[in-house]
């Protein structure tokens, strides 16, 4: 049986105003580390440093995974997760074989 990842999140409790913002401010750091991937409104962003920033600042590098950087809203949705919990493309059709379901 398939494995689901729930991946956490949190929101902006200030806009991001341009593409180019390096330090982002988060509603909670929980969970976060260096090496992650924040995705907001579709962009990717590389978690660079939390330690050395008063909370709620988080140091990014944008547009990662090339999503291309851009401004995002007071509030939006900001999801935390592993490289490898992301797609690279949106998935389209139907797996290769039948899945096996188990009760």
């Amino acid at each position: 049986m398939a494995n689901l990842v729930t991946l956490a999140s949190t929101t902006l409790p200030v806009p991001i105003l341009d593409g180019s913002e390096g330090v982002i401010s988060l509603a909670s750091r929980d969970g976060v580390r260096v090496g992650m991937r924040l995705v907001c409104e579709g962009e990717s962003m590389e978690v660079l440093d939390v330690t050395t920033l008063p909370a709620p600042w988080v140091k990014v590098g944008r547009g990662k995974d090339c999503t291309g950087g851009r401004p995002h809203s007071n509030g939006a949705t900001v999801w935390i997760a592993e490289g490898y919990q992301l797609y690279d493309r949106d998935p389209v059709g139907l797996p290769p074989t039948e899945l096996l379901v188990s009760p």
